[in-house]
């Protein structure tokens, strides 16, 4: 079955998933407070009927952004991108783009720990973009941290905008004449998808856990839909602990752009014969994308379970702090541009946790220095870079100044 078979049987899979995630998502809010966000999700999931329902929400929404992805992979090496039917490629864009939104704010609702740490942690990673990037991670977590205004903003996202702007979306693709030409196969396996999707909510638990604490040191891992985007930031990382924003930014900028750009690139008519290179293309960045997510999976939790938290510098001997080695730790913290995301005595950003009374969880110098060379080993998922090119000295001069932090 060609490309253009598959997005036939794909279009009604994506309507079932979108009018259920629609559906429940409407019974939800009736049920939802977002002055009262942890406790009113407590008692949704309490309730044998609604928990049954924020399930199914929980899985369409998932189901949405697999099936909008793979529907635009198959628009893409179909070819059917060029003119004069660009205006479908934009509209299975614009779908997929409007799915990850919703995920995105949809995470942040139940504010427990798991959602609260990982709006900081995005919102974190948008701050590292230069020029834009303080003003940009200001307006998403309206303010200068994320607190109770940072869920507002994301529940008037999630509930008003992006409703509004699917509602756009739904009366244009039935204008492009998106939901035409339905294959029989599709009707035949809509049903095995619905009783799919139904197991899922009867059986599969969604991640919940205790209310949003922000003086605890959580350790969020990144959800699946944006573990691509992880993979991107931490290998820019490695090659230069400056250069995050170009994973994290530039790189899918570019991508976006190429994408909405596509059909002037390829001029031909959809119907004109397909470039083998582009479907090679297509094929090549699919699986490195893919290999990017695995790698990255490789130290990511089960979304299922709480992290777990390691001790404080459990292990660690906790030995004199040396006072000459702490005075140059000092002046290093500033040489190194620390300051450019923790705060130490008032002065710095708060992108990371401030750093102003470390020493009194992590007394141990020599933790300090094992977390400054690897940060993924005590926090899976953290975007702070490595720093295990230190010459020895500077990284023991770092860790003795952390753990004089009092």
């Amino acid at each position: 079955m060609g490309a253009l078979g598959w997005q036939q049987i794909l279009r009604p899979w994506i309507l079932l998933m979108l009018v259920g995630a629609i559906m429940t998502g409407v019974v939800l809010l009736m049920q939802y407070r977002v002055d009262e966000a942890h406790a009113s999700t407590q008692r949704i999931l309490e309730h044998p009927i609604f928990s049954v329902i924020l399930k199914l929400h929980h899985w369409a929404s998932a189901a949405l952004i697999l099936l909008s992805a793979v529907y635009l992979l198959l628009y893409l090496l179909s070819g059917a991108f060029r003119r004069p039917t660009h205006a479908r490629w934009y509209g299975a864009l614009a779908l997929f783009m409007l799915a990850m939104l919703f995920q995105l704010t949809g995470h942040a609702l139940p504010w427990d720990q798991r959602a609260f740490w990982t709006v900081a942690i995005e919102t974190a990673i948008a701050g590292g973009i230069p020029l834009i990037g303080d003003g940009l991670m200001i307006a998403l977590r309206a303010g200068e941290s994320v607190t109770d205004a940072t869920l507002s903003l994301w529940y008037r996202w999630h509930v008003y905008f992006l409703s509004a702007a699917m509602a756009a979306w739904l009366v244009w693709s039935v204008r492009l004449g998106w939901w035409r030409d339905w294959s029989s196969s599709a009707i035949r396996w809509s049903p095995a998808l619905l009783a799919a999707w139904v197991a899922c909510g009867l059986w599969l638990p969604v991640p919940f856990g205790a209310e949003a604490d922000p003086q605890t040191n959580y350790s969020a891992r990144p959800e699946w839909y944006v573990l691509p985007l992880h993979a991107s930031l931490n290998t820019a990382q490695k090659l230069d602990p400056e250069a995050g924003w170009i994973g994290s930014a530039l790189i899918p900028g570019i991508l976006i752009a190429l994408l909405v750009w596509l059909p002037f690139l390829f001029k031909s008519r959809a119907d004109e014969a397909r470039s083998p290179w582009l479907s090679l293309g297509a094929i090549t960045s699919s699986t490195a994308a893919l290999v990017f997510t695995l790698t990255a999976a490789q130290n990511v939790a089960s979304p299922i379970r709480e992290p777990e938290q390691k001790s404080a510098s459990a292990g660690y001997p906790v030995i004199p702090i040396d006072e000459q080695k702490a005075a140059l730790g000092a002046r290093l913290i500033q040489e190194r541009r620390c300051l450019k995301c923790h705060i130490v005595n008032g002065e710095g950003k708060d992108k990371g946790p401030e750093l102003t009374h470390v020493g009194k969880k992590h007394p141990s110098a020599q933790w300090h220095m094992e977390h400054l060379k690897d940060p993924e080993k005590f926090f899976p998922g953290t975007t702070m870079p490595t720093y295990d090119d230190l010459p020895p000295e500077q990284l023991e001069a770092l860790a003795h100044y952390l753990a004089s932090l009092k």
